[in-house]
């Protein structure tokens, strides 16, 4: 059974919460992920009260609000600090003269040092086969590359296409070149050593 309010009690809660929220106004609260005693106030004050809402209500209510607009600045933050960096990464990378780029514009990037088209198309079917899988997870090979490479041709590339080839692409080589190395380096220690001059 709902109780009748007493207008004097509510009088008295509403005075009392009054004078705690003007207490300090502008200290922090003890928790730094919660808003100052002013803000919380602040925003109690713009909300629209019910009929039957209380000041404690409105208080609720209002930080209610204020941490759900945290959690989406937050967000924003975020994707925005992420979105930066991207640019910055794409920044770093060689770029065609414009964009949407073909293949093979993004291939000179890729491959800024080697002169010719078919060399670069060369070592990109060598890298799509030991990147690309089948169905039973394994490289495709080089020689099955020519539908892949046919569809790139036809697509489109933005920054972004760019990027995320080009990390790809520069893995893949390292790994090459390292392993190129230790194989030379494994052939020198075999080999005997050439006999002094005489």
């Amino acid at each position: 059974m709902k109780k009748n309010r007493n207008p004097d009690q509510e009088t008295q809660r509403s005075d009392s919460t009054e004078t705690k929220l003007a207490v300090a106004p502008n200290t922090p609260t003890k928790h730094q992920n919660l808003p100052s005693v002013d803000t919380l106030a602040l925003l109690a004050a713009i909300i629209t009260p019910s009929k039957e809402q209380t000041h404690e209500q409105r208080v609720e209510e209002a930080l209610f609000l204020w941490q759900a607009a945290k959690v989406i600045l937050d967000e924003e933050v975020r994707d925005d600090l992420q979105w930066d960096e991207v640019h910055k990464m794409i920044e770093a990378i060689p770029q065609p003269k414009k964009y949407p780029a073909s293949l093979d514009e993004c291939l000179r990037c890729l491959m800024p040092k080697v002169d010719k088209t078919n060399d670069r198309f060369n070592r990109f079917r060598h890298f799509l086969g030991e990147t690309e899988k089948d169905d039973f997870g394994d490289p495709i090979g080089w020689e099955n590359t020519g539908d892949i490479i046919a569809k790139m041709k036809m697509q489109e590339f933005d920054p972004y296409d760019l990027l995320g080839l080009s990390q790809k692409f520069s893995r893949w080589w390292k790994n090459k070149v390292s392993e190129q190395r230790r194989t030379i380096g494994l052939k020198a220690k075999k080999s005997p050593p050439s006999p002094p001059p005489r």
